[in-house]
């Protein structure tokens, strides 16, 4: 027999019983499942005319077995680069050295005196350091490591991160694990303490909370867990990357009393449609599903039969919350400074308008949220003030920034001097709202002393 190598479907077919293909015996067919297992592929069988002992092909069987062994090469880079991730790390403690330096006196005197006595307190200490080094990387091995933290939060709000550990060893546990939970630029977001972490027992939890101060996105870098266990002399790092991005929406300031003023401008208006208000619209005949209080009594004297009013439905006008992000020049702190105040006075009014049941949309020089009312528009909005930036100024964007729509009220954030107010216009100024905006920055030194245990956390 000659041995040939087809597809999935000659091999199926050859198990139909169709023309040209013959199964192997049953000892072959477990060959050609265990070739198939190595990546070689399904392998067919077709009888040499004559019969006899086939040439068998050494070439096309070499070729075969080394052609595609995906799942070995695949295995392989995983561990490469599984090891590549995880960066194991020794360092000695203050208590280290000093043993460290006591062993070397003890070992200086035991050369010069030769005592057997020495000797032997010097092997033992150097015992504590091998046994401490085999048992620190012991407790970090076969350990697993899983955060859990929203991808959406907001500034000045204290949000929990929830890290799991799993120990896949079948015998022993692990103890005295502390992780950092580090991000980009190096510094630690958050850290939790393990006492114990027993073998096979699932998934062991613990929280730490962290603060961050403005929006933007906190990329987090990954995990560095280290034990110091049992003796403290020896601390065992390992570190891997695990990358985890957090989108931080501005956080909003109380602008209701300061708008209250735009309420008769913002209120609602007749939208010559049949529903529910306090308009007249109509009269029809009474029907039992309406209230009593609905009947017109003079009109219904007067036609001998039960008349009710029907009422003309309430709208409320739209709004354009307007925020030029352009800059003239060259970004200084000061600019900086300006338009982060602003992006959180436009979030606040966004905030507003939405609790007011408006129609809302968001215009930047960077783009437009088209008209939406709701929560879900809320968030919409605020992930793109979220990671809103200052972009060179130009005159293709200053079209954008005009609302769309006769009915709609514009409230354009300003990042200088008052301006005064119009039909259809409602400026604000981040100089009208300057004491609270400047509560609603809390730096990084008052936020950890404000609420204890906290990490709070900068882009």
């Amino acid at each position: 027999m000659q041995i040939l190598f087809a597809d999935v479907s000659a091999v199926r077919a050859g198990e139909q019983g169709l023309s040209g293909m013959e199964v192997a015996p049953p000892l072959m067919q477990s060959r050609c499942l265990a070739l198939a297992g190595w990546g070689v592929g399904p392998i067919a069988f077709q009888p040499t005319p004559g019969g006899g002992s086939p040439p068998i092909e050494t070439g096309t069987m070499t070729r075969a077995l080394l052609a595609r062994p995906r799942r070995a090469i695949n295995a392989i880079r995983s561990s490469i680069a599984e090891s590549f991730r995880r960066r194991f790390a020794l360092r000695l403690t203050i208590e280290g050295w000093c043993i460290v330096a006591t062993m070397m006196l003890i070992g200086l005197a035991a050369l010069n005196t030769a005592a057997p006595l020495l000797y032997l307190m010097f092997s033992m200490m150097c015992s504590f350091f091998v046994l401490s080094a085999m048992l620190a990387t012991n407790s970090i091995r076969a350990l697993g490591l899983t955060r859990y933290a929203p991808r959406v939060w907001q500034a000045q709000s204290p949000m929990r991160v929830e890290v799991r550990i799993r120990n896949g060893k079948r015998f022993t546990s692990s103890y005295s694990l502390r992780v950092l939970d580090r991000m980009k630029d190096g510094t630690a977001l958050g850290s939790v303490f393990f006492d114990v972490v027993p073998s096979r027992c699932g998934e062991v939890a613990q929280e730490y909370e962290c603060l961050f101060l403005i929006r933007g996105v906190y990329r987090l870098e990954g995990f560095e867990l280290a034990t110091r266990f049992p003796f403290g002399l020896i601390e065992r790092r390992l570190s891997w990357d695990d990358p985890w991005e957090i989108l931080v929406m501005p956080q909003t300031i109380k602008v209701g009393a300061h708008l209250e003023r735009a309420r008769v401008t913002m209120g609602d208006h007749q939208s010559h449609q049949r529903g529910a208000g306090s308009g007249l619209y109509g009269l029809r005949a009474y029907s039992r599903e309406q209230s009593a209080r609905d009947i017109h009594w003079k009109v219904s004297a007067r036609r001998g039969g039960l008349i009710a009013r029907e009422y003309e439905s309430e709208e409320k006008r739209r709004a354009s919350v307007v925020l030029d992000n352009r800059r003239a020049g060259r970004e200084t702190p000061a600019m900086r400074e300006a338009f982060e105040r602003a992006v959180v006075l436009a979030a606040s009014v966004l905030d507003w308008l939405c609790s007011q049941q408006h129609e809302v949309e968001l215009r930047t020089a960077s783009g437009v949220i088209a008209y939406g009312s709701g929560v879900p528009h809320l968030t919409r909005c605020k992930r793109s003030l979220a990671s809103l930036e200052l972009i060179e100024g130009g005159v293709a964007e200053a079209g954008i920034l005009a609302p769309s729509g006769e009915d709609s009220i514009a409230f354009p954030i300003l990042m200088g001097a008052p301006e005064g107010r119009s039909e259809g216009r409602f400026p604000l100024s981040i100089e009208e709202f300057a004491d609270q905006l400047s509560a609603a920055f809390i730096p990084r030194d008052e936020a950890a002393a404000a609420i204890p245990g906290v990490t709070a956390a900068a882009p």
